[in-house]
């Protein structure tokens, strides 16, 4: 499965989005984390891989211009520190 068919499969998480083909894996987690359930977070990370996951969303919580609320990035950066085996 791909990041792709993943989405297509959650039409729900970017509802707003025309096609969703184009959207990249970055984006497909950054909607995932912010408007998945938990369900679909681990689903994605299991497709990426964790350290796949860990370093897209490094790059989410570093860029000026992100979507990510405060919450939601406090909880995913503790989390990935927490499971990441490479940030140890």
């Amino acid at each position: 499965m791909t990041t792709q068919t993943f989405i297509k499969k959650r039409p729900y998480l970017c509802w707003y989005v025309k096609d969703l083909s184009k959207l990249s894996d970055k984006s497909v987690l950054e909607h995932t984390l912010n408007y998945g359930t938990m369900s679909d977070v681990q689903s994605l990370i299991k497709l990426l891989g964790m350290n796949k996951s860990s370093k897209l969303f490094a790059s989410l919580a570093k860029a000026k211009r992100q979507n990510l609320r405060p919450q939601t990035k406090n909880y995913f950066k503790l989390y990935f520190a927490q499971y990441d085996k490479r940030s140890k």
